[in-house]
C-alpha cells in the first residue's frame, strides 16, 4: 500500500511498502497535514496517484482508493484524462465518499467553460471497474472496501485490432440464466481500454 495526501497538490506520503503500520501512521497523521495548500483537486489528486503507480513494478492487482466529499471543481484535468490515466497504470478507481457525497448535477447552460468540470467521483469508480460508496462509519467502511478490491477478478481477452490510441468500448455481463440464479448479483468492469500506440 501507499498514501497519498491531497488538497490543491498532492503528495505520495508513504511511498509503496508492504508495512502496515507505517501506512496506518500516515494516514492517521493526514488530518493535521496543511501544507497541500487550500481547495480539494480531486482530477488532479487521481492522475498524480495513477503515474506514481505507473513508475513503479507492477506486482499483482492494482487499486486506487480516494476518501473524499466528491466536492471540487478540477481546472483543466477532464475526467477523460483521469480514465486514461488509470487505465494506464492498469487499476481501477474506487471512492469512499465522506460528508455531502454530492453527485454532479447535469449542466443545462449554454455558457459552460470545459476548463471547469466538477468532481464525480462515482462516474470515474464506474468507468475504470471500481465502486463509490457512502462511508457510514469509516472505520468500517475501509475494511470492508479493502476486502472488496482484494475480492476481484481479472479476465483477459485478445483484442481485435483497432486505430492506435483509439478507445475501444466494452461491455461484462452476467450470462441470461447466472442472473436468474443469483438475484442481486452484478459485475463491476472497465468500460472499455485504449488500443496501444
Amino acid at each position: 500500500m501507499a498514501v497519498a495526501l491531497f488538497a490543491r497538490s498532492t503528495e505520495i506520503v508513504q511511498p509503496l511498502t508492504e508495512d502496515l503500520q507505517a501506512v496506518e501512521d500516515q494516514m492517521h497523521d493526514a488530518v493535521h497535514s496543511r501544507k497541500l495548500g487550500s481547495g480539494t483537486a480531486i482530477n488532479a489528486a487521481i492522475v498524480t496517484t495513477a503515474q506514481y503507480l505507473q513508475r513503479q513494478q507492477q506486482r499483482g492487482r492494482r487499486a486506487v482508493l480516494i476518501v473524499t466529499d466528491n466536492v471540487s471543481l478540477n481546472y483543466r484535468v477532464p475526467d477523460e484524462e483521469v480514465i486514461r490515466q488509470i487505465y494506464s497504470a492498469d487499476a481501477v478507481l474506487n471512492g469512499i465518499l465522506i460528508g455531502r457525497q454530492k453527485r454532479p448535477e447535469q449542466r443545462t447552460s449554454q455558457f459552460v467553460n470545459s476548463n471547469f468540470t466538477p468532481a464525480n467521483v462515482f462516474k470515474l469508480a464506474e468507468q475504470t471497474g471500481g465502486e463509490a460508496v457512502a462511508a457510514g462509519r469509516i472505520g468500517d467502511s475501509f475494511p470492508q472496501m479493502i476486502e472488496r478490491i482484494r475480492a476481484r477478478y481479472s479476465i483477459q481477452f485478445a483484442a481485435s485490432a483497432g486505430a492506435p490510441g483509439a478507445y475501444r468500448h466494452l461491455r461484462v455481463e452476467l450470462a441470461p440464466g447466472v442472473r436468474g440464479k443469483l438475484r442481486g448479483a452484478g459485475i463491476r468492469a472497465r468500460a472499455g481500454y485504449y488500443a496501444p500506440e
